[in-house]
């Protein structure tokens, strides 16, 4: 019964969609009937968005392999757990993420899945620096000669810039 309603639960939450179909009960596998028996009565009651949503979360959820459902539970389990300032941070973070165009998504998830196939102390490596107070800062003298170009680049705009804000 548990896992029925974390499958349930984890569709609610992690499967939005935005253009939905109006999905009835008759619509769904018998599959996804047989995960969802117990909103089976109410089913109809429910916005056509979120049944939508929720037949496309349970088909998903039944083309997972064992690993990768024990992997999502985890993660369900991450999500509960946290506050609820954390959980509407995130949302603003994914929802900043979806307002990105796509070409710049696509590099995002192609570095993503580079910084994946790296070494877990690698990783951690890099996510202190991406956390430290100096991020910001060049790390090697490349990057020092390149962020002084930079600077040189902009300093007569600056000074323009600065001029007219003290006026």
């Amino acid at each position: 019964m548990a896992y029925k309603y974390i499958v349930f639960l984890l569709t609610l939450i992690f499967f939005n969609v935005t253009n939905a179909e109006d999905i009835a009960w008759s619509d769904l596998s018998d599959a996804q009937k047989e995960l969802l028996k117990m909103h089976e009565n109410t089913w109809p009651d429910i916005d056509s968005e979120r049944r939508s949503s929720i037949a496309k979360g349970t088909e998903r959820w039944l083309n997972m392999t064992g690993e990768q459902r024990l992997t999502t539970q985890k993660r369900f389990q991450k999500w509960k757990d946290l506050e609820s300032d954390e959980k509407e941070g995130l949302r603003d973070h994914f929802n900043h993420y979806l307002g990105i165009n796509p070409d710049r998504r696509s590099r995002i998830r192609g570095a993503f899945e580079k910084f994946k196939k790296l070494p877990p102390d690698s990783q951690d490596d890099l996510r202190r620096r991406f956390n430290s107070s100096d991020r910001g800062k060049p790390r090697n003298n490349k990057e020092k000669r390149d962020d002084d170009r930079w600077q040189l680049d902009r300093a007569p705009r600056l000074k323009k810039e600065m001029g007219t804000k003290r006026k």
